[in-house]
């Protein structure tokens, strides 16, 4: 954590962040730069976002410690640079220290942050009530620019210098995230559910009619589209030049990002409504009829599938050793990747509906029950 202070110092001045150096705005921080950057954008299934982390431990990683907070937690945290930022419902995003959850610092907003932040180094992109799309330098507090969006309620994707989301008029809108001036817009005349996700190969949006279509990041051209003949409300993932989709009628598929063309296809009979995670080597989900399911990432094959307690309807986050799930059976589940068995589970005390993160060598799960939980092994 001293680093950390090192690098930066927060103060909280009429409750925004302020840079205590007092100097200008800050310059961008390079997170994927830093062994300590815990950059964790895992909602809208771009590379970064597989939700797998390289931590390993050395057994099974127990309860640190808990942050209560005055409000059901109902939006996935996002990591950055050793912290968590976590919006409430009463219009605050919270600067919370991965180290031990002290609150640095909190934010407000007129209206409540409808959808997990996005961070690209030190800029953070918010969903404000659905309607305005900012992006602020999360730092020092400086706000860049901000655009409507007419009633959307998903999270926006990052693409290097470029910004991508679906506003609610159904317009694709991409950006220069830095100076906000817009590259190009494309009307999606489909109800779209699920977040916009992609890579600079392709961006790729899952309309509710099950036709998927990829467009050039570039231009916004139509590359190519391929109807699945399933209803897919959740975030695929992407591993590279290859997108894996699981679908609310059972349905699973591993198509190529660059062609279009499909990879393997089954009718699991298995319905998931949360995001997907993957390590490149099996492919981790949960249902919203009580399983926990991993599929073999090249045939697409079940290789293990164990039936929990309650439905669940987020992603797991996965360690070199684990698949941590959560449930709205108020329970967070270790389970051993290889194997499938549950090694260990943590009661809380209300239900879960978001994904675990990983950040620091330690895995943070927020409730409906308002905690922010901490889990990891003891130091030395």
């Amino acid at each position: 954590m001293e680093l950390l202070k090192k690098t930066f110092s927060l103060v909280i001045l009429g409750g925004v962040i302020a840079a205590a150096c007092g100097c200008g705005p800050s310059a961008p921080i390079v997170l994927k730069d830093r062994p300590d950057g815990c950059l964790w954008n895992h909602s809208g299934g771009s590379p970064e976002r597989s939700s797998y982390s390289d931590i390993s431990f050395s057994q099974q990683p127990g309860l640190l410690w808990v942050r209560k907070f005055k409000y059901p937690l109902h939006i996935e945290p996002t990591g950055a640079l050793g912290f968590l930022l976590i919006s409430t419902p009463d219009n605050k995003l919270h600067v919370v220290s991965a180290n031990n959850g002290d609150i640095y610092a909190e934010i407000s907003f007129k209206e409540p942050v409808m959808a997990p932040v996005v961070i690209s180094d030190s800029m953070a992109v918010l969903n404000i009530g659905g309607y305005r799309l900012m992006v602020e330098n999360w730092v020092d507090r400086q706000q860049l620019w901000e655009a409507d969006l007419n009633g959307a309620g998903g999270e926006p994707l990052v693409l290097g210098d470029k910004l991508i989301w679906l506003d609610g008029m159904g317009y694709l809108r991409c950006f220069d995230i830095s100076q906000g001036k817009r590259i190009w817009d494309r009307k999606i005349d489909r109800t779209v559910s699920a977040p916009v996700s992609g890579s600079e190969l392709g961006i790729l949006i899952f309309p509710d009619d099950g036709v998927l279509e990829c467009f050039d990041p570039r231009s916004g051209r139509l590359l190519w589209s391929f109807d699945t003949g399933a209803r897919i409300r959740n975030a695929p993932v992407i591993v590279e030049d290859q997108v894996i989709f699981c679908s609310a009628d059972g349905q699973a598929a591993r198509v190529n990002l660059v062609s279009g063309q499909t990879v393997w296809y089954h009718d699991l009979k298995l319905p998931v409504y949360g995001p997907i995670a993957s390590d490149g080597q099996g492919v981790y989900f949960g249902t919203n009829n009580r399983f926990i399911v991993r599929l073999d990432f090249e045939t697409g094959d079940i290789v293990w599938k164990n039936r929990i307690a309650g439905p669940v309807k987020a992603g797991p986050a996965l360690t070199e050793q684990m698949a941590v799930f959560t449930s709205i059976d108020f329970n967070v589940y270790f389970v051993d990747k290889a194997s499938g068995l549950v090694k260990n589970k943590f009661k809380t005390d209300g239900m879960i509906s978001t994904r675990p993160i990983t950040c620091q060598n330690k895995i943070f799960v927020v409730g409906e029950d308002m905690n922010l939980y901490c889990f990891g092994l003891p130091e030395e």
